[in-house]
């Protein structure tokens, strides 16, 4: 039985042999055809148009036929279903193999006709990678003739053959690495697009700008740090691909090594280009800011990356741009300089969800910490300390929700400590405070108080794994009921302090009073004595205030009066608040629905503390009263 096994394979052998012969004749011959229509008298826009038309029909139809043919090569035969190698000789082998293994002669006819199957099948994948490599001679040609070729007409500039080489590049990377053959052929050929159109790029000396800011030289460098990024990242998931199949073949092996090899050299011109780039500017003044855009690029395509060199790249770059960024002379605003911190946080959440660990926590504290740090000594070193103080203010609050959400205790400390250092000199600075400053400042500090309240309501926030700082707790319930009841504080005595310096004699009495409306409703919104118990505490400072100092100084009667009115009206409104709550609760005491304690809804039949039910005793239908 193996001999006529052997028999009919070798009998199949001349027709796959013919088949192949002319199929690469027909596919020479349209490749000549097509070649020379290239040469006829047309425009450069018409013949590659028409050129890359003719060699996208060759790279679909040649991409079907491989994969339609390659699949039933696959899947064909006895002993072969499901084999996921695109290796013809091996699923021939597998049919050798089986048919040793039987003695029948049906199986032995069964094992023929697959045989034959499967070089028909190999036959015809054969002719559809010839017709995908004959696409892409034809696709590189035409490009090429826009502007490179002699003695064919060209266009005035060479931008439309460089981008085509790039797509070229990109769609040779992903179509062609799933070919057994061609995807040899793939980095190479890429290599020559990408190469050819970044070279002629960065040496174009036409002064072109682009938009009025970069001229054609550092526009490709920034393009290049993207095409080669993209293309590292690329070859980077072929080869995660490849490695779950490192079992199967030598040749899985030697495909692995190529797609790492070009991962690898993508990732290195990336960062060559990345640290090229303030050269093709032609000054090193924004160096950092270019460099800290690129960085997280770069870091994306190797995060998952074990190799500690490329980690250690893109943090030596970052940290020289931070460098550079503080000792440097930059006519920027600040704002625009705060990028380079930006890009650092953008980094370290990226570091988050790295798997190894000693990296997570390096790259987290390294680019956290530093960026909290830049971002501290930049307005301090290029502004005064009242014109940095609005920059500070919103560093800390972004610091505190950083914390927060990150669960970092050790954020939560730096950042708290940061923030008395910024109230304080806001404090200092009293004497120029506007209107916008502390409104902030106020909004800032109930904010945070409402933040903190609701933490104290959950519990306490638990410790991130990213965090070093000994406990369980990024914030314990404890320590969010105190810092709820500070920073409210701190928001009370900015408000009050801003309206008696912003407003004039006797309107911030009015002021106060309205103030004290607002916390009274805000009180009961959110349940909290202490900002009832303050708006009271306010209405007795602005009586007092309106009745020894308003009423009897030298003002004009108008304003006085309206004063009066003011505060009056605001009383009235704060006793009608609190008799809609009391009323509220009796209601709830009663048994209707509705009614809430601290928060927490009731049902109507639940006794409550101060109920007047049926049964109670003198001493409960006495019991408190709420508020």
């Amino acid at each position: 039985m193996p001999n006529s096994s052997t028999a009919a394979l070798a009998a199949d052998l001349p027709f796959r042999a013919a088949g192949r012969a002319v199929n690469l004749g027909g596919v020479a011959f349209t490749a000549t055809c097509l070649a020379m229509v290239a040469c006829l008298s047309l425009t450069a826009v018409e013949r590659t148009g028409v050129g890359l038309a003719m060699a996208a029909a060759l790279i679909v139809g040649g991409e079907l036929l491989s994969r339609r043919f390659r699949s039933e090569c696959f899947t064909s035969g006895a002993g072969t279903t499901g084999s996921s190698s695109d290796d013809s000789g091996s699923v021939l082998a597998a049919h050798g193999r089986s048919s040793s293994a039987s003695g029948s002669p049906s199986s032995d006819a069964t094992t023929r006709g697959a045989s034959f199957r499967t070089a028909y099948a190999d036959q015809l994948w054969f002719f559809g990678t010839a017709l995908l490599a004959a696409g892409y001679v034809l696709a590189v040609f035409f490009t090429q003739a826009t502007y490179y070729l002699h003695n064919l007409s060209a266009l005035s500039d060479p931008y439309l053959c460089w981008v085509l080489e790039v797509v070229l590049g990109f769609a040779a990377a992903l179509q062609l690495s799933s070919n057994r053959i061609l995807r040899w052929f793939s980095v190479p050929l890429g290599l020559y697009l990408i190469g050819s159109a970044l070279l002629s790029g960065l040496a174009d000396s036409s002064g072109i700008t682009l938009f009025g800011v970069a001229d054609i030289p550092a526009t490709t460098a920034v393009c290049g740090v993207l095409i080669l990024a993209g293309l590292c990242a690329l070859y980077q998931k072929l080869r995660l691909q490849m490695k779950e199949r490192l079992d199967e073949s030598n040749e899985a092996k030697a495909v692995w090594l190529l797609f790492s090899a070009s991962h690898e050299l993508y990732f290195v011109a990336a960062a060559v280009m990345a640290l090229a780039l303030p050269k093709y500017c032609g000054s090193m003044q924004y160096a950092p800011l270019w460099w800290a855009a690129e960085m997280p690029l770069l870091l994306a395509v190797c995060r998952l990356s074990k190799n500690f060199l490329k980690h250690a790249l893109v943090m030596g770059v970052w940290a020289l741009s931070a460098v550079l960024l503080l000792v440097g002379e930059l006519n920027l605003a600040t704002i625009v300089l705060l990028a380079v911190p930006v890009s650092g946080m953008v980094m370290a959440l990226t570091y988050r969800t790295v798997p190894s660990r000693w990296q997570r926590l390096t790259g987290y504290h390294f680019y956290l910490y530093g960026s909290v740090l830049l971002a501290a000594l930049l307005p301090g070193l290029k502004l005064a300390p009242q014109e940095a103080l609005p920059y500070w203010l919103v560093e800390v609050l972004v610091l505190l929700l950083l914390a927060l959400k990150l669960s970092d205790r050790l954020l939560q400390a730096v950042s708290a400590v940061g923030s008395i250092a910024a109230l304080v000199l806001f404090a200092a600075g009293w004497q120029e405070w506007g209107y916008v400053i502390p409104c902030m400042v106020a909004a800032g500090c109930y904010g945070m108080s409402l933040l903190y309240g609701h933490i104290k309501k959950i519990g306490g926030l638990a410790k991130s794994d990213c965090s070093v700082f000994p406990g369980s707790f990024a914030l314990s319930s404890k320590e969010a009921d105190w810092l709820e009841k500070i920073s409210a504080g701190l928001g009370y005595i900015t408000m009050l302090t801003a309206t008696a310096k912003l407003i004039d004699n006797p309107y911030n009495t009015a002021g106060w009073a309205f103030e004290a409306l607002a916390l009274i409703g805000f009180g009961f919104l959110t349940q909290k004595v202490g900002h009832r118990a303050c708006a009271l505490l306010t209405m007795v400072i602005l009586s007092t205030k309106l009745t020894i100092f308003d009423l009897s100084g030298s003002g004009a009667l108008f304003r006085t009066f309206v004063t009066c009115g003011a505060v009056g009206a605001c009383l009235i409104a704060a006793g009608l608040f609190y008799e809609i709550e009391y009323r509220r609760l009796r209601r709830r005491d009663r048994g209707q629905p509705g009614g809430t304690v601290n928060g927490t809804a009731l049902p109507a039949d639940t006794p409550e503390p101060g109920s007047t039910e049926p049964g109670a005793s003198a001493d409960e239908r006495q019991g408190g009263q709420p508020e």
